[in-house]
């Protein structure tokens, strides 16, 4: 049986990231996200509450100390885990099976004065 990765690791070249606000809270989420959020990026929100940072200039990182899960790009794919290349959107191992949104589709996320809203 072949090991699947769920998750980028290593130094990889992200084009964005999952912050995971449910698991580590708003305060956090909102430090870890101005710590890397240019002008530029774009953060939208999630189904389950969770952000999608994508970053206008993709930039290497180290994947243990990213602010939240790598999205690559492969294409117009943007994926949090290495997954067979194709198709577009964003695709995430999710409980242990692949997901996929479709990005156009999550509302724009803000956040202003420490406090998160939509604009």
């Amino acid at each position: 049986m072949k090991r699947v990765e769920l998750i980028h690791r290593g130094h990889v070249t992200a084009a964005g990231f999952i912050i995971d606000v449910p698991a580590i809270g708003q305060r956090e989420a909102r430090r870890r996200t101005l710590e890397m959020l240019d002008p530029a990026d774009r953060l939208l929100l999630m189904p389950d509450e969770r952000w999608l940072m994508l970053t206008e200039n993709p930039a290497e990182v180290d994947s243990d100390r990213a602010p939240g899960a790598v999205l690559v790009r492969d294409g117009e794919l943007l994926a949090a885990a290495p997954v067979p290349g194709g198709g577009a959107g964003f695709t995430e191992y999710r409980f242990g099976v692949l997901a996929s949104l479709t990005i156009g589709e999550l509302p724009p996320w803000i956040i202003q004065g420490g406090s998160t809203s939509e604009p």
